[in-house]
């Protein structure tokens, strides 16, 4: 059954003599549409308009199909923009643009939370990039490679954050299709500070915090190295010292009373100490001491200075305090040397010899032994 177009009064209704109805095919499952020409006097060739109205529905069909689809189109883009900025916002790493004249162009989520300033406040700054780093110097490097010389491989950066506190950063930079420069940057603070804890606690003695045995001895073949060097002016001495009667301290007052004693005989060697010394426990009671001296004098000078300090601050336990002794023995190197194993053997028999003849002095072991 057919409907009214319009009702009977409508002024149109009066004037519509004839007119043909064109389904225009299906557009989608739930749309509809219909073309309707309507004339103002009867025509004697309704077959004819009919196969017009077809042709015109056609078109419209094709025409309303193109558009429609743009429309779908056009919403899927949408929805493939909006994906990608919720991933921009929300991707766990640094991402970030800076312009030809300096001004932050993209700012993530990620980077406002590791640095603490929104988008807004960077570009408050007349130099934003004055925010992270304060060195002038430094932040020509970052400024270059963001803007004249990108590079895909990472670079390890150190920016400053809102609170004062230094990052660890790696940062690549990716040329974009309009030119423009995106930075894409991985905090790395924590992962630093682990690295370095595992490095500390490798080369460092646990009681003592000077170097270990390995480390002491790394130092060693790498002063001797430096020696090695075409018109090397290195010269350096190794100090080997061990702590006089030890064993009676840890067999009368015990092994906590021992540990606090080998902490505070480094403590004092390191107070006498200056320039740059380098000091290990070989192991137990016996220290490696290498010593930027030039003459066996300026050795014993600072063996006699240590003595000295432990006279006058004996070492206090709980109910008693002793006046610590140590014996040394003293090697200087002044030339090219290398045998590491005959250093060691040389200033150890040194020390041995400060031992076995009364305790408390220093030996001074000479290369011509």
């Amino acid at each position: 059954m057919g409907r009214l177009l319009y009702p009977e009064d409508h002024p149109l209704a009066q004037q519509l003599k004839c007119g043909v109805l064109c389904r225009i095919f299906p557009l989608q499952d739930d749309a509809r549409a219909f073309l309707f020409l309507a004339f103002d006097q009867p025509l004697l060739a309704p077959a004819v308009l009919r196969s017009v109205a077809q042709i015109i529905a056609e078109k419209l069909h094709d025409a309303m199909t193109e558009l429609i689809s743009r429309e779908r189109t056009a919403v899927e883009l949408k929805n493939i923009i909006n994906q990608y900025r919720i991933l921009f916002d929300r991707a766990p790493v640094l991402m970030n643009c800076f312009d030809k004249h300096n001004r932050c162009t993209l700012w993530n989520g990620e980077c406002e939370r590791v640095f603490g300033w929104t988008l807004e406040e960077v570009n408050r700054e007349a130099d934003p990039l004055a925010l992270f780093y304060p060195d002038p110097e430094v932040r020509q490097r970052v400024r270059a490679s963001i803007n004249t010389s990108p590079s895909l491989e990472m670079h390890e950066w150190y920016p400053q954050r809102r609170d004062g506190a230094v990052l660890a950063t790696l940062w690549s930079n990716i040329i974009l299709s309009d030119g423009e420069i995106m930075n894409i940057g991985v905090d790395i603070t924590e992962r630093k500070r682990a690295e370095n804890l595992l490095a500390f606690q490798a080369t460092t003695d646990a009681l003592t915090r000077c170097y270990n045995r390995l480390a002491i001895l790394d130092h060693l073949q790498t002063s001797l190295d430096n020696c090695q060097a075409e018109d090397s002016e290195t010269h350096f001495a190794l100090v080997m010292i061990d702590l006089d009667h030890f064993k009676k301290i840890n067999d009368q007052w015990g092994h906590a009373a021992g540990d606090d004693a080998l902490v505070y005989f480094c403590q004092c060697i390191r107070e006498q100490c200056e320039g740059q010394p380098r000091l290990g426990r070989l192991g137990g009671e016996e220290f490696l001491l290498l010593l930027p001296v030039s003459d066996p004098g300026e050795a014993i000078a600072f063996t006699d200075r240590l003595r000295a300090q432990f006279f006058a601050a004996p070492f206090t336990m709980a109910d008693a305090s002793l006046t610590l002794s140590f014996s040394a023995g003293v090697l200087v190197v002044c030339q090219p040397h290398d045998e590491r194993a005959v250093l060691l053997t040389l200033v150890d028999n040194a020390l041995y010899d400060a031992k076995r003849t009364g305790r408390g002095k220093t030996i001074v072991a000479s290369l011509t032994q």
